[in-house]
């Protein structure tokens, strides 16, 4: 004999499990990061950029309202992401959009190590460091890769009173003596290398 009482609370018990499912489940957030450039005066600048996450299909998107971007940013953001999913273990469904804060140039390839770990900290749910910028390209291997115009973007998070400049460990810096003393630069060679210090 059928227990309509049971099934109705068993219906009622799984609709309100889905129901609390769906309202627990993933959600948009948007996250601010900041980064070194070179201006087009060749100047080294911190600039903001945002990370807005949103459940989807695992697209990169790119916001070119308030900025102006090389021609590989768009290229960067999807190799940085590929990467930072392969030191994750695991691709994600998240779609991610990119935007520069103000009207900023980004070089995509020396920012491939912020877009990393940017990405990183929103899959890991872990801030980073605000005393921490980097500047690197990373290759296929996750090891970081020098990228150019480091004495002004050193100098740059100088101004901005950051204490910690990652940067590859073959990065030529031609100032480095003299930067070096008003603010720490730490090399490293990998991604999970510059993971570990960026962190909290």
């Amino acid at each position: 004999m059928i227990n309509y009482k049971t099934l109705s609370i068993i219906f009622v018990g799984c609709f309100l499990a889905f129901q609390l499912g769906y309202a627990l489940g993933p959600t948009s957030s948007e996250k601010t990061f900041q980064a070194v450039a070179i201006s087009n005066l060749g100047e080294g600048k911190v600039i903001e950029f945002s990370l807005k996450s949103y459940p989807g299909t695992g697209k990169t998107l790119l916001s070119i309202e308030n900025a102006l971007f090389e021609k590989d940013t768009q290229e960067s953001l999807q190799r940085a992401r590929r990467l930072a999913e392969k030191y994750l273990g695991h691709a994600t469904n998240t779609d991610y959009e990119f935007s520069i804060l103000r009207e900023n140039n980004l070089n995509g390839g020396s920012a491939g190590l912020e877009f990393a770990l940017a990405i990183a900290s929103n899959e890991l749910n872990k801030k980073l460091k605000k005393e921490v910028v980097v500047s690197s390209a990373i290759d296929e291997e996750l090891e970081l890769i020098p990228v150019g115009g480091i004495d002004e973007k050193i100098l740059a998070a100088i101004q901005q009173e950051k204490k910690i400049f990652i940067v590859s460990e073959t990065q030529p810096i031609k100032y480095e003596e003299q930067l070096s003393q008003q603010i720490q630069i730490i090399r490293v060679k990998t991604l999970a290398e510059a993971i570990e210090i960026a962190f909290e």
